[in-house]
């Protein structure tokens, strides 16, 4: 019996470090796309977990949603896929200065 309750607990442990090692890793990857294509971040959010097919396979997915600013006056969502080591970005179509430009 201990060497069960020793075991779940490791695994709860293990568990909550990998979602915030996922989490510290989705923010990095926001913030360097941000800064490549020279938008400001203004928020950063979990939003689901769920299966999805990615790069033919299917994977258990991790979806953060972020709000970026392209002119300061502005408000978008995009959005981070991320499958393991794989990720993938969704961006709208946004405003630089007078133009349009889709990321």
């Amino acid at each position: 019996m201990d060497l069960l309750a020793i075991f779940l607990l490791t695994f709860i442990v293990m568990f909550f470090w990998r979602r915030r090692k996922d989490a510290e890793r989705a923010q990095h990857l926001i913030k360097q796309k941000c800064k490549t294509l020279e938008l400001q971040l203004l928020e950063v959010n979990f939003k689901q977990e769920k299966p999805q097919k990615m790069a033919g396979h299917w994977r258990w997915c991790r979806y953060y949603q972020f709000e970026f600013s392209s002119t300061g006056d502005s408000r978008y969502q995009g959005q981070l896929i991320m499958a393991g080591s794989q990720y993938k970005f969704e961006l709208p179509v946004y405003r630089v200065g007078d133009d349009l430009y889709e990321g």
